[in-house]
């Protein structure tokens, strides 16, 4: 099966699951496991699924879902431990964009204005693959600042949707936009104002959506070369 057409199908078996979650349609009636399967061997998945549990799926939320084994989250705070700031998810990193206008997921802003809007100096933005594990964790240490939960439009004309959590560090606030569904608020958050945080806490996680952007104060070197698409992985180093 050749990439471009099994990418229309999942797209269309995606957005049946979508439909029954979200507004009760019926749901696509074929095997999780195989689709799983079947998606790891055309895209090239490169984690094994003993990194993570359940490693059979029943349902779509067992392998939408599913979770980090405990030797696989030894591994991520081995590598965490070794940075200020490490990735919150697993994904593709997009490229910088210097100036100019940026996509988020179909919103379209200057750099410059959603910087402003953030009160950030940096912005990294990871988009994560059907297949890509949805779990969010936190790239610092620190205390959570602020929560924001946007609709559509909140943050500015035509914004995606999306949760916004606000982490106090020792270097500045660290933000982290976690981009749902376009128009609906589909990440669900599991920390409180006020909580503190060590690296890979979990913040929370996609009961749909793909995107998370990190903002992030002045002052900080980051490792990673944004003039490239890098897959990163939870807790891989970002910034020294």
């Amino acid at each position: 099966m050749y990439k471009k057409p099994f990418k229309k199908w999942i797209e269309i078996v995606f957005q049946g699951f979508r439909a029954n979650r979200l507004e009760g349609a019926e749901e696509p009636d074929l095997s999780i496991d195989a689709l799983a399967q079947l998606t790891n061997e055309v895209y090239g998945y490169d984690k094994p699924r003993e990194a993570f549990t359940p490693t059979t799926y029943e349902v779509f939320e067992d392998w939408f879902l599913r979770e980090l084994t405990p030797q696989t989250l030894r591994g991520c705070l081995s590598r965490a431990s070794m940075a200020e700031v490490c990735s919150p998810v697993q994904g593709k990193v997009r490229k910088k964009v210097p100036s100019g206008e940026m996509t988020l997921k179909r919103a379209v802003i200057e750099v410059g204005e959603f910087l402003g809007l953030l009160d950030s100096h940096d912005l990294v933005q990871f988009s994560l693959h059907k297949y890509d594990y949805h779990h969010v964790h936190s790239p610092v240490d620190g205390v959570v600042k602020d929560i924001s939960s946007l609709e559509q439009g909140e943050l500015f004309p035509d914004s995606d949707s999306m949760a916004i959590i606000t982490i106090s560090t020792d270097f500045g606030d660290v933000k982290v936009l976690c981009l749902g569904e376009w128009t609906v608020q589909t990440f669900i958050t599991q920390v409180e104002i006020g909580q503190p945080l060590r690296k890979l806490d979990k913040l929370g996680h996609f009961y749909f959506g793909s995107q998370v952007i990190l903002a992030l104060p002045r002052g900080l070197t980051l490792l990673i070369d944004r003039t490239k698409t890098p897959r990163v992985f939870v807790g891989d180093p970002l910034v020294l």
